[in-house]
């Protein structure tokens, strides 16, 4: 059986997802072709995600794709991008005839292909199989105007009328959306683990050494690329507001490459802050090794996200090294913290409410952990649990094979 893994894109989650697919389907036998842009290649991104795979596999690159002006990554939406995508995907059809086809980060083909075009059709007339790995989808949150009803309407549309033969998504609400609109999209729609890899285990002693913290103060940390999405301004407003109340043990660590603009922040209206040690400052990028030791070294995890509706591996990571979080009331951090006892919510764009929660809960994350609901969460999201989900229809088929071969010889 021979697959090929199409993703372009190399910023975000992309690349990590690919490697992902990649190595679940070399380990089941799988040929696997992975295909991507010229960009891609040539990516930091690359060369941690997939430039470091042992398992064997070809890679072949698409030159069609044009960087983006404002913003790293390729260019894969509007009619430029979309254009390019169909392009590299048909030619990848045509070149290397797989009989299975990953797209790790489908979101932008997702609508797309439920419409006539020459990559369905192809698909069709071969046919080949199609999987897709959806991470995001605002038509599965509830929408109140006729114009938003309307969108959602034509998007579920739109994949109900797609090629696919499996669509995975990591949003539990979304699925059941997508269920609930046909019987095609029930059938083929299922719930996927948003895979972390598994944990480099630090005592807390240890994790704090390694990033050269003082183990005797107890951090409250925001982690990861630090920019506006992560809601560091708003952590900020909420330090302010409470700073006099905090015990003097507490600190707050802000660990991951910062944006310019954070840096000025830091450098100007809150420099008080970060001299008298309350807020800790580690802006750089975050080794796979010391990103664990960030989730060990902290007493409580922050993810005070504005506008993020949508899955964050930060929160699972939390919840793997039994750390509490405290994560803004919205989409789905707040559904799985309060499902699985993972933490506290709150509205983290008002800082006197944000900071009040900050004070009420810091003395209570000693003794706090979730349970039994937080390690099946942890389970669910294990790299063997998405390895499985992803390959069961390909198994499926290359059993059915196998099966069909033996019938034809013992006939």
């Amino acid at each position: 059986m021979k697959a090929l893994v199409f993703e372009p894109q190399f910023v975000g989650h992309n690349l990590a997802y690919a490697r992902h697919v990649i190595e679940a389907l070399s380990q089941i036998g799988v040929e696997s072709i992975f295909l991507t842009s010229r960009q891609a290649l040539d990516s930091e991104e690359y060369k941690t995600h997939i430039g470091t795979l042992s398992c064997e596999f070809t890679v072949e690159v698409s030159d069609v794709f044009e960087s983006k002006r404002s913003s790293r990554g390729v260019r894969v939406q509007g009619p430029r991008g979309l254009y390019s995508t169909m392009r590299a995907l048909l030619d990848g059809l045509r070149e290397f005839g797989p009989e299975h086809v990953y797209v790790p980060f489908g979101n932008a083909l997702a609508y797309s292909l439920g419409v006539p075009n020459p990559v369905s059709r192809l698909l069709r007339s071969r046919c080949v199989e199609i999987e897709a790995i959806l991470l995001f989808g605002k038509y599965s949150y509830p929408h109140t105007d006729w114009s938003s009803r309307w969108k959602q309407e034509l998007a579920l549309r739109m994949l109900d009328l797609g090629p696919w033969t499996r669509i995975h998504h990591i949003l539990p609400h979304a699925v059941r959306v997508m269920s609930q609109h046909s019987a095609k999209l029930k059938q083929i729609t299922g719930l996927l683990p948003d895979p972390i890899e598994p944990p480099v285990h630090f005592e807390r002693t240890s994790a704090c050494r390694r990033l050269g913290l003082n183990p005797d103060h107890r951090y409250l940390s925001l982690l990861g690329v630090i920019d506006r999405r992560k809601g560091i301004h708003d952590l900020l407003a909420a330090i302010r507001c409470v700073e006099s109340e905090l015990p003097g043990d507490v600190r707050f660590l802000v660990a991951g490459r910062c944006a310019s603009d954070v840096r000025s922040v830091f450098q100007g209206e809150f420099k008080d802050l970060v001299d008298s040690g309350r807020i800790v400052i580690r802006d750089q990028h975050l080794s796979h090794e010391e990103l664990w030791a960030a989730c060990y070294a902290s007493t409580m995890m922050l993810l005070p996200y504005p506008e993020h509706q949508y899955s964050a591996s930060i929160l699972i990571r939390a919840a793997a090294a039994q750390v509490p979080v405290v994560c803004n009331s919205i989409g789905w951090m707040q559904e799985t913290t309060q499902r699985f006892n993972l933490g506290w919510t709150c509205n983290t764009r008002d800082p006197s409410e944000f900071g009040q929660v900050l004070v009420e809960t810091v003395s209570s994350c000693d003794t706090f952990f979730g349970g039994a609901g937080a390690q099946d969460f942890v389970s669910f999201h294990s790299l063997d649990n998405f390895r499985a989900r992803i390959t069961q229809r390909i198994r499926q088929r290359i059993s059915d094979r196998s099966r069909l071969a033996n019938d034809v010889q013992y006939a």
